[in-house]
C-alpha cells in the first residue's frame, strides 16, 4: 500500500516481436512493433499508473511527448526521465512543464526540473533511488517504458509486466530482457490476463 510504504508500484510496459526483440540494432531505422490498437491501449496505461519512465536514449531517438493522448484522460502522467550525465537538450518536449521529473547524476542538477540521484555499479541512475524520489513526490505507480537497458535495470523491482507481442518476427536486434509469457512461470511470474488487441497479444504478468 503506497500510503504506508511510499514505494510506487512498478509496472514494466514493453512491445516485443514474435522472436523476442524490442528494437532493431543501434543505428538501424526505428521499427513499429505493434499495431495502432495496442499502442492506444498502452497510452491508457499511462493514465492509470500516474507516471511514465524512460531513459535518455528514448528521448534522444524518439523525442516523445510521453502524454496520454486519449480523449478520456483527465491528467497527463508525470514524465520521469533518467539522464545520468545531464546531457539531454532542455528543450525536449518531455522535459517541459510541471509534470517533468528529470533525474540526473550526483552534482549535475542545474535546471528547475532536475533531481539528483546516485548511480549504481554500472554507472546508471540507481533504480531504488528513483523509487524513493518518486515516492517523495507522491507518485503511487510508475510505468517503465523505454528500451531494453531501462527494463533490465527495473526488472528485479517490478511488481507487474504488461507485455504486447506482435505476430511478426524482427529477425534480430535488441532482445527483451524479461520473461517470455509462455515461460513466465519458470521465472516466478504468473499470467494474470491475456487478450488479443488487434493482431497483437497482450499479457499481464504478476509476481
Amino acid at each position: 500500500d503506497f500510503q504506508m510504504t511510499r514505494r510506487p508500484r512498478v509496472t514494466l510496459k514493453a512491445a516485443v516481436s514474435a522472436d523476442g526483440f524490442m528494437a532493431g540494432l543501434p543505428g538501424s531505422p526505428r521499427v513499429q512493433i505493434t499495431g495502432e490498437a495496442a499502442q492506444a491501449h498502452g497510452r491508457r496505461l499511462r493514465c492509470e499508473a500516474g507516471a511514465v519512465l524512460v531513459g535518455s536514449g528514448t528521448i534522444r531517438t524518439d523525442h516523445p511527448l510521453l502524454t496520454a493522448r486519449i480523449p478520456e484522460a483527465v491528467n497527463d502522467p508525470v514524465r520521469v526521465v533518467l539522464d545520468s550525465k545531464a546531457a539531454l537538450d532542455p528543450s525536449e518536449p518531455a522535459l517541459q512543464g510541471p509534470e517533468a521529473m528529470w533525474i540526473v547524476g550526483p552534482g549535475l542538477a542545474r535546471l528547475e526540473p532536475q533531481v539528483e540521484a546516485p548511480l549504481d555499479s554500472s554507472g546508471r541512475i540507481d533504480p531504488e533511488a528513483v523509487l524513493t524520489a518518486a515516492g517523495r513526490r507522491g507518485i503511487p505507480g510508475l510505468l517503465v517504458e523505454g528500451g531494453p537497458t531501462i527494463h533490465e535495470s527495473f526488472l528485479k523491482l517490478a511488481d507487474e509486466i504488461d507485455l504486447y507481442q506482435s505476430p511478426d518476427r524482427l529477425g534480430g536486434g535488441r532482445p527483451w530482457p524479461g520473461p517470455a509469457p509462455q515461460t513466465a512461470a519458470d521465472e516466478g511470474w504468473q499470467v494474470a490476463e491475456f487478450d488479443r488487441i488487434g493482431p497483437d497479444g497482450f499479457w499481464r504478468l504478476l509476481r
